[in-house]
């Protein structure tokens, strides 16, 4: 049995993009909530489980906090499509914040 075990349906160009909305979401986040915990940090976990296609290598490589912890069980539930909401989707509000223009609304 694999190691991660994941059945990922979502395509390498949809977690390239994911990959690319996260950094791009970087320059605009603040450094850290208003708890002191780093947001730059969540966001890299959930890069580098979408990188490695799934947390469980990287879960068991260090210690990690709860939110780390949530926030790549969450890419692994989007790798699944068990979610429609992207990792990056709550990080939109600070890009929009900064670029009223991105703020495009789906009817």
């Amino acid at each position: 049995m694999a190691f991660n075990s994941l059945k990922i349906v979502r395509t390498d160009p949809e977690i390239e993009e994911e990959i690319a909305s996260l950094e791009f979401a970087k320059k605009f986040v603040p450094v850290e909530t208003v708890w002191g915990d780093s947001n730059l940090e969540n966001i890299d976990a959930a890069i580098r489980a979408l990188r490695d296609r799934g947390s469980f290598k990287m879960i068991a490589e260090r210690q990690w906090n709860a939110r780390e912890i949530d926030t790549v069980q969450e890419v692994d539930q989007w790798l699944e499509a068990l979610t429609d909401e992207s990792p990056s989707e709550g990080w939109a509000v600070y890009v929009i914040e900064a670029h009223p223009e991105f703020n495009v609304s789906v009817a």
